[in-house]
Parts: structure tokens; sequence; C-alpha cells
């Protein structure tokens, strides 16, 4: 492996040097220099590195935000589908596209782009869909080439970006406000959101226990980062994961580590008790308990679209486009505002309504097929993996996500592990 990370240590570099850069030396022009010089390295990227380079990128999805460049990932995605057909169109190679799956996919697009017609969205948004279709494209074309992928490299490149984007992301709050940070102040790396922060850091460590049979450096450092979300979904699928897993395990777990790790974490609290380490990231979380419910408002935006959907049959049979939907006017906590559902199992009723979300449902199961009839079989150590992806995206919006479909591919990978695939 260590002969083909030159580009991942390119990559690591420019974040940390583009983060240094919108620091020290705040220009647009330094900013496109360093897209510029991260494109050149992707278009050169090997194939076999287009997964793990996905998953690293999207902890950094942020990156350069501050040049009102925000398709950073979504950029990263488009490259890596053309070249997938670039390629096949250079060698004269036949397209590896299980046609089944493709024409459903296609279905899937024209009745998006058919729903934002009808409901009058037709405009330059629908082009905001060539980055998502592209996602599902790659990851057809990925299964169609029989799926060679080292998952210890792409877990790996997870973790990397993930760390990266923490640190990079780290100096704009820590220079401005030192330690102390305003109450409210939720850490999230270089992503958008606290919770898209805290679900990468659940599937790094869960996906690095399925993977790798134990507890390593990559779940024990992950883990640590997600607690700075200040995210109580965060804490409640941890531990929920961590006792499955513990179930899931309980005949191989070696007694003399648990009792060096619960003293090595007691010895940490007290320590950081001691020091007022911990203070802050403690009287944060004690806020968002005392000042906001379990469900962090998100019962009333559910109402408000159950609501909708039941006093709209049409809607709950066809959905109204997964750009429709979104943004609508919400009286939440006596004040009007934009307010997305918050959960990806309504938004894909909503999008799609009950009919097309069946069919979307009856197309992820062909993909998941796919890739078990490729790979060994089930995995028992990837259960908390997956039950710690459904619960987390109980609190997101991430059918309409580019990545959505790559971590369902990821996942799956894990749960269909091969034998050989260290």
């Amino acid at each position: 492996m260590k002969n083909s990370n030159n580009n991942l240590i390119l990559y690591i570099i420019i974040v940390i040097l583009k983060q240094l850069a919108t620091v020290y030396f705040p220009s647009k022009l330094l900013g496109y220099l360093f897209l510029l010089i991260l494109v050149i390295l992707l278009c050169f990227e090997k194939k076999e590195n287009y997964l793990p380079t996905i998953l690293f990128f999207h902890p950094c999805s942020a990156l350069f935000d501050n040049i009102s460049f925000t398709y950073l990932f979504n950029v990263v995605i488009v490259i890596f589908t053309f070249k997938y057909f670039w390629d096949i169109k250079k060698t004269g190679a036949p397209l590896k596209l299980n046609k089944k799956m493709t024409i459903m996919m296609l279905l899937l697009f024209l009745y998006e782009i058919f729903l934002i017609l009808i409901n009058g969205y037709a405009s330059l948004v629908i082009f905001s869909l060539i980055s998502w279709v592209a996602s599902y494209l790659f990851v057809l074309q990925f299964i169609g080439g029989k799926i060679e992928v080292d998952l210890n490299k792409c877990l790996f490149y997870f973790f990397a970006g993930y760390l990266s984007g923490a640190i990079g992301g780290f100096a704009f709050p820590f220079l401005k406000y030192g330690f102390d940070f305003p109450s409210k102040y939720r850490y999230m790396g270089l992503f958008r959101d606290p919770n898209v922060y805290s679900l990468d850091a659940l599937l790094i460590v869960f996906s690095s226990l399925c993977i790798n049979k134990k507890f390593s450096y990559i779940t024990i450092i992950t883990m640590l980062l997600g607690f700075l979300s200040i995210s109580k979904m965060y804490i409640l699928v941890l531990i929920v994961g961590l006792i499955l897993y513990s179930f899931y395990n309980f005949k191989n777990i070696n007694l003399k580590k648990i009792i060096a790790f619960l003293f090595l974490i007691t010895v940490t609290i007290f320590l950081g008790i001691k020091t007022s380490l911990f203070d802050n990231i403690y009287a944060k979380y004690l806020l968002r308990i005392d000042s906001e419910s379990l469900s962090t408002g998100r019962t009333d935006i559910l109402n408000y679209y159950f609501n909708r959907l039941i006093n709209n049959p049409i809607n709950l049979l066809f959905g109204s486009s997964m750009l429709k939907y979104r943004y609508v006017l919400v009286d939440y906590s006596s004040a009007r505002a934009l307010y997305e559902s918050h959960n990806t199992y309504l938004e894909l009723i909503l999008s799609w309504g009950i009919l097309g979300s069946a069919f979307y449902l009856a197309f992820l199961r062909k993909i998941i097929i796919s890739i078990k009839n490729i790979l060994d079989s089930f995995q028992k150590d990837s259960i908390p993996l997956i039950i710690v992806f459904l619960l987390s995206i109980f609190t997101l919006d991430y059918l309409s996500a580019d990545i959505f479909i790559i971590m369902i591919l990821y996942i799956t990978l894990c749960s269909f592990l091969k034998k050989n695939h260290a």
C-alpha cells in the first residue's frame, strides 16, 4: 500500500497548506491555485485509488468554501466517473454496467426531472443533479468491474481525510475564539454540519472494527474526535453500536485489554477534570441537554412534514422531487424559518412518494445483492456498522447527497468482506 500512497501524502499537504493560507494569506487567487493543483492530481489518480480518494475528500468537503467553491466533493465524484468511461473508450474495453440496474437508475433520474418540471422548478438547478447521477454511475461501474478494492486502504484514506479535515478545520474557531468557544459553538471540521461530521466518525469507528476486528488507533482517535461535535446523536448511536459490537464479539473480548482501556479512559477523565481541559466540552453538552429536547426540535419539523403528506395524497403517492420539497416555510419555535426534514427516510417519501420510494429501495436491493454475489458471505461483525448507519440517517437529509450511495457501497463492501482483503 505504501507505494501507491504518494498522492495521499500530497492531498494531506494540500489540505493543511490550504488551511494555513486561508488563515494567514486569505487570497482567493491562492485558493484557486490550490484547487487547480488538486484537480490535476485527481485527473492522474490510479483506478484502484478512486474509492479510497472519494472517502478521503468527503471529510474535507468545505475546504474551498472561503473562495465560494462549495463543490469539491462533487468534482471528485465527477472526475473519477468521467475517468472510468474515458478509460473504457480509450482501451476499447466493453462497458461494464449492469443493464437492469442502469435502466433503474436512469428511470429514477428521469422521474426526478419529471417531478422538477411539473412542479415549476425547471431552471439551472437541474444541473445540480449531474454529480448525483455521477455517484450512481460510479457505483454501477465499480460493481461491473468485479470490485477490486483494498478495504484497509479505503479505511486508511477515510481516516486520513477525517483527521486532516478535523485538524484543518480547527484553525478558524481556534484563532477566533482560542479555547474559549461560544456556548453554542459546535465543531464540524471541514464539514458544514456537525451531524455529518459525527456520521463520518461513526462510519470510520465501526468499519474499522469490522475490517480490523479490534480497537485500533484509527478507532480510538476517531471516536474521541467525534465528541467535539457536541452531538447527542453521536453519543447515543455510538453507545448502541458499542453494545452491539460487544454482543457479537463477546467470545473474542480480551479482558486485560478492556481493563487497560477503561483505566486509560479513567485517568484521562481525571486529568481532564483536574486541569479543566474538558470543562468547555462538558458545559456545551449540558447546555444542549438543558436547553433543547432530545430530538433537538426535529419532532416539530417531522410533524409538519407528516401533516403535509397526510393532507396531500398525491404528494404521498408520487412525491415532489428531491429539490422541490426542500426549504419550505415552517412555523417553528414561534419563528418563521426554512427547514429540511432532517430524516433520510422521510426525505425519500417527500421526494418520490410511496411508489417512487419502493422502486428506489428495490434498486438498492439489486445493488447490494450484486455485491454479495461477487464477494464472500455476510459478516456478522458488520451488523453494528449497518445499524449505526441506519440510525444516523434518522437525523440527516442524505438521499440527495452524492455521498449517500458511496456510503451504501462502502458499508456493503465491509458487510461482505473478502477473506483476503488485507
